[in-house]
């Protein structure tokens, strides 16, 4: 149980930091897409998008950890490459679809490749960190 615990809270701990240093200090999201408007949309409500994000960035990792074991490469190589192909799928799937009033197919539109290259960055950044908090919490 207490394994269990120290797993999430280091994986909690993981998004939270490289998400705020990503959005709050960086301003990655606003630089690789220059839309303002859509990245307080997405972020203003901080702890929605937290929350989200838990549970979406969580799939990105377990694919991450399968495509590292299947090619034999990192946990932070096989998360970069999952996430490239999951990002890179939806992001083909927005742009090769007309643009709607929904979030994503704004943010694509908009962000385009860059829209990858973030969450690349983001979710790499999470899977090096979350490890190391993992090995590191006294819990």
């Amino acid at each position: 149980m207490a394994a269990l615990f120290r797993t999430l809270a280091a994986y909690t701990l993981a998004l939270i930091i490289v998400t705020t240093l990503a959005v709050k200090v960086f301003h990655l999201p606003l630089m690789l897409s220059g839309a303002p408007g859509l990245v307080k949309e997405y972020y203003g409500p901080w702890w929605s998008a937290m929350a989200f994000d838990w549970f979406l960035i969580a799939i990105y990792l377990w694919a991450g950890k399968q495509f590292a074991e299947k090619h034999d490469i990192t946990f932070v190589e096989g998360t970069a490459m999952a996430t490239i192909c999951i990002s890179g799928a939806f992001c083909l799937y927005f742009l090769l679809s007309p643009r709607t009033s929904h979030f994503f197919s704004r943010w694509f539109h908009k962000a385009k490749g860059w829209a990858v290259v973030y969450d690349v960055i983001l979710v790499s950044g999470i899977a090096w960190l979350y490890p190391y908090l993992e090995k590191r919490l006294p819990i």
